[in-house]
């Protein structure tokens, strides 16, 4: 009969490593991917800035373009050089167009082929796309004025009126792209100090005791008690700690016990009398375990 109980007493303890190594490898692969897709999201975002400015750097080429043309407005002919001029800031804009086009479709190509959820970049690309489109329309509409300058004068007046209100528009639409950047920026940053941060607390038995975080376990009438973690935690009782910038926590008191879970080789204690010292070692080890009670006498 002995033999039986051990057979599957072994078969259970190897049922439970594998349970355990499995665990511990899937928590590997989840890290690495989510600290993957937060770099390709950061560079897609780093791009979409860099369209951005490429874009409001075209506005004051616009502007500028369309100033000149209002000279036909006082029946006023314009010199050859004028024209020259204008032409000439035209083809800049196409080639700043064509820059940007080429820009978003690097960033369209380099998504398709990462491994990132690009949901909620999509509606900024289509408004970066929509931009570049209706820059194109007004550069078409102000090479047509310039071709035919002696379009009367109530026409151009309409035209130069819709260009400015194009301007406006699309500035419009640069800020409101930059406020959702911004937003994506602030949850990606939201989302790493929930990773990183972890929450302490130091304090003697009977401090600890009375906030709940311990009770006492164990011995015969009333000797022998040791305490042990009620896991029972208010997040009031605990002060924050963001390893990524953060890996030493003073002690003050004597004889500092580390209570909690965390890895033993995660960490390093120096003992000193009456003042002491955790050094994280392994932030990412340490922190599986969110929350750290010290004891000390």
């Amino acid at each position: 009969m002995r033999k039986p109980a051990l057979v599957i007493l072994s078969l259970l303890a190897l049922v439970m490593a594998a349970c355990i190594i499995l665990l511990a490898v899937r928590y590997r692969d989840t890290r690495r991917a989510e600290f993957a897709v937060r770099e390709q999201f950061n560079a897609a975002l780093q791009s979409v800035a860099e369209i951005q400015d490429s874009l409001s750097a075209i506005v004051p080429l616009e502007a500028r373009v369309i100033r000149m043309s209002q000279y036909s407005e006082t029946g006023t002919p314009i010199e050859p050089t004028q024209k020259q001029r204008m032409l000439k800031s035209i083809a800049e804009l196409k080639e700043s167009i064509r820059n940007t086009r080429e820009r978003i479709r690097q960033l369209e190509e380099n998504l398709a082929s990462s491994q990132t959820e690009v949901a909620s970049l999509t509606r900024i690309i289509d408004n970066l796309k929509r931009s570049v489109h209706e820059r194109e329309v007004t550069i078409a509409r102000l090479t047509a004025r310039v071709d035919s300058l002696a379009t009367t004068v109530t026409v151009l007046r309409t035209d130069v009126q819709r260009g400015q209100e194009t301007i406006a528009e699309q500035q419009q639409v640069i800020e409101q792209n930059q406020q959702e950047i911004e937003a994506k920026r602030q949850e990606i940053e939201a989302k790493r100090r929930e990773i990183a941060t972890i929450r302490y607390v130091i304090g003697t038995k009977k401090a600890l005791k009375a906030k709940g975080i311990i009770a006492e376990r164990g011995g015969v009438i009333g000797i022998g008690k040791s305490a042990t973690l009620s896991g029972t935690f208010h997040d009031a009782d605990f002060m924050p700690l963001d390893t990524d910038h953060a890996l030493e926590i003073p002690i003050r008191g004597a004889e500092p016990q580390v209570l909690s879970g965390q890895s033993r080789g995660s960490y390093e204690l120096r003992v000193g009398k009456t003042e002491s010292l955790l050094l994280i070692r392994d932030a990412a080890e340490f922190r599986k375990v969110k929350y750290l009670v010290i004891m000390v006498k």
